[in-house]
């Protein structure tokens, strides 16, 4: 697995191989410099941006990087040019979309077909919308995406069509916003994070702006690419604000990670969410979370990277447990192959 560095001073991209216990080594060469910012891997290669650069790594069998290419990757609005500020990979890990700023809150998400040398070709671009500003989660069958916005104040999730090409096409969602109980009228809610269920199932952490207090809640992913609130799902977390999530492979666990540690979830076949416990590894402020295929859990903060496997929503820090990468900001997990 990799974590992408985000002060550019410094920047670097971090690697580690990890054992079937959790234990991580740092793999030869790592850190390898070049862009580093919103990390990602597909089977063969990795791609990190500087904002306007998005530069393919390709991997040695011992999990090693070096440049293959470097493809400029913004566009212009006549002054400046566009910046990166998140990327995402489709379930086949052949289509790479970046949300790009060219501001004055015109924002973009341009679609890259990558090549079998891992270089990357724009095919096009949705936008202008105030709402395009996250990355992208993806529908298990990977003909749906989906992202979040909040501009002035308001909650909007946005859902799109994946065309053959990768090219995406806005679909109507119909979702209301989970507000959780006990928060009242009156209340100002945006979308801060979003994940997937391989059981169907979209999961969207919310904020109660000028609070510090935050919710989770979950729809149900229709056949058409909709959205249908799932009823009473929606819960208050125990975390003060919350940065990143993911379910794992199974889609039954769910971690919400942020500040005050990692808070777990049970999904139920119905859609609703059950806390696993209170807040694991509190007292850290994680801002990304992955899982691999291995029943292993990362989490990245100030202090590196930390793993854990999991027992039924329980995490054990793995040995060694957490390792020293930098200025963390994203990473990119490999599943076990």
């Amino acid at each position: 697995m990799y974590v992408g560095t985000v002060n550019q001073s410094t920047a670097g991209i971090y690697g580690f191989s990890i054992l079937p216990d959790g234990t991580a080594t740092a793999v030869s060469g790592s850190p390898v410099s070049g862009p580093s910012s919103y990390v990602l891997t597909n089977s063969a290669f990795v791609f990190g941006t500087d904002g306007a650069n998005i530069t393919s790594y390709s991997r040695g069998a011992n999990g090693s990087l070096q440049q293959s290419s470097t493809t400029y990757a913004v566009l212009s609005n006549g002054s400046e040019p566009w910046v990166v500020q998140a990327m995402s990979l489709d379930h086949t890990g052949q289509t790479l979309y970046a949300m790009e700023n060219a501001g004055s809150d015109d924002l973009y998400y341009l679609s890259f077909s990558i090549g079998p040398d891992g270089k990357i070709a724009n095919v096009g671009k949705i936008g202008p919308n105030v709402n395009y500003s996250s990355s992208l989660v993806f529908s298990p069958d990977n003909n749906y995406a989906y992202g979040f916005g909040c501009f002035h104040i308001g909650w909007q999730i946005t859902a799109f069509r994946r065309n053959g090409d990768g090219m995406l096409a806005q679909i109507g969602t119909n979702a209301g916003w989970p507000a959780y109980a006990g928060t009242g009228n009156g209340q100002v809610y945006c979308p801060v994070a979003e994940a997937v269920s391989q059981t169907g199932y979209l999961a969207v952490a919310d904020a109660v702006l000028g609070t510090t207090t935050r919710g989770v809640g979950t729809y149900k992913l229709n056949s058409d690419g909709s959205l249908s609130l799932v009823q009473n799902s929606a819960l208050q977390t125990q975390l003060t604000d919350v940065h990143a999530m993911n379910f794992d492979p199974s889609g039954e666990f769910l971690a919400l990670a942020g500040n005050g540690g990692i808070q777990m979830y049970q999904l139920a076949s119905s859609g609703t969410l059950a806390p696993v416990g209170g807040v694991q590894e509190s007292g850290s402020n994680f801002v990304g979370v992955q899982w691999d295929s291995d029943n292993h859990l990362y989490a990245i903060s100030s202090a590196g990277l930390s793993v854990f496997t999991n027992a039924q929503g329980v995490l054990t820090p793995a040995a060694g447990s957490p390792h020293g990468a930098g200025a963390a900001g994203t990473l990119a997990v490999l599943p076990t192959e």
